[in-house]
């Protein structure tokens, strides 16, 4: 964001925007881009975006949330027609669901956590109307087939306040500046058909964290490695030399929902709410 614009900013609008990561589109800047820009086409002044959180390439979203910063009035407070241009000028593959209004201050990087889905598909062949949004996985020759149960306890081991930089991709030479975070919720939901859920929730995520607990819970189920490994892992600090960290691909990755703080959720209205999306069920065969 540019720091002028931002000083000079009067008015806040508050945005949730679902995106098709496929492209392999990184959330910074090249989607915020693309949104400053039509808004910027829409409204003829600089706008400042912020995000609630940065995606991966290749990752996907349905509940971001981001704040446009302007000096005057978005369409003299007509959001819902904003939301409708804007939604005609940008790509396809990116949409804004909702356009409130928010406090000046409002700062949605502030916020109480996220959500993330992740979807694996365990059974012997891809599907192809669901292939760049979950991960296949099938089981390998001579191997038992997936085993939630196993999965399901190899995720438990993770719940709670821990240091999850052994699950970080952070680089050494920079590494995380706060790496305790709390997992409030891993579960492992089967949903028919050889496909599996993994629901994610945190009040903050390390670079890569949830791809590699989705990587590392996918392999206990598939019985490459034990569950108490996680619990291990966590209790060390460090991966044992005979396992290898895997990271899960991007593509099976989506965030669900930005959770903002009851007292300043400018989409805890009715008619935000009514269009709250539900977990996403994988698309059928």
């Amino acid at each position: 964001m540019a720091p002028a614009v931002r000083q000079l900013s009067k008015f806040a609008t508050a945005m949730l925007v679902s995106y098709d990561g496929s492209r392999g589109w990184a959330w910074d800047p090249t989607i915020r881009g693309t949104i400053a820009d039509t808004l910027e086409r829409i409204l003829r002044e600089p706008v400042a975006i912020e995000a609630a959180s940065r995606t991966d390439a290749g990752v996907h979203a349905i509940g971001q949330a981001l704040c446009a910063f302007t000096s005057r009035e978005p369409l003299a407070g007509d959001l819902q027609l904003l939301r409708y241009r804007a939604n005609q000028l940008l790509p396809e593959d990116v949409v804004l669901r909702q356009v409130v209004r928010a406090p000046a201050d409002f700062d949605v990087r502030d916020n109480a956590g996220k959500v993330y889905c992740y979807y694996i598909n365990t059974a012997a062949f891809p599907f192809p109307l669901s292939r760049r949004t979950e991960w296949h996985l099938p089981s390998r020759r001579g191997r038992a087939p997936f085993d939630a149960a196993r999965a399901q306890q190899a995720a438990s081991y993770a719940l709670g306040r821990h240091s999850f930089l052994p699950f970080s991709n952070a680089q050494p030479a920079e590494p995380e500046r706060e790496p305790v975070c709390e997992l409030r919720r891993l579960d492992v939901v089967e949903c028919g058909g050889g496909r599996i859920r993994l629901d994610v929730e945190g009040d903050r995520f390390l670079y890569r964290m949830v791809r590699n607990l989705a990587g590392t819970v996918a392999r206990c189920g598939s019985g490459e490695l034990e569950p108490e490994l996680v619990e291990r892992i966590l209790a060390t600090g460090a991966w044992p030399s005979d396992a290898v960290k895997l990271t899960a691909p991007a593509h099976g990755l989506v965030l669900h929902q930005v959770l903002l703080h009851a007292d300043c959720d400018p989409f805890a209205s009715t008619a935000a709410a009514a269009e709250e999306v539900p977990l996403c069920a994988p698309v059928p065969s």
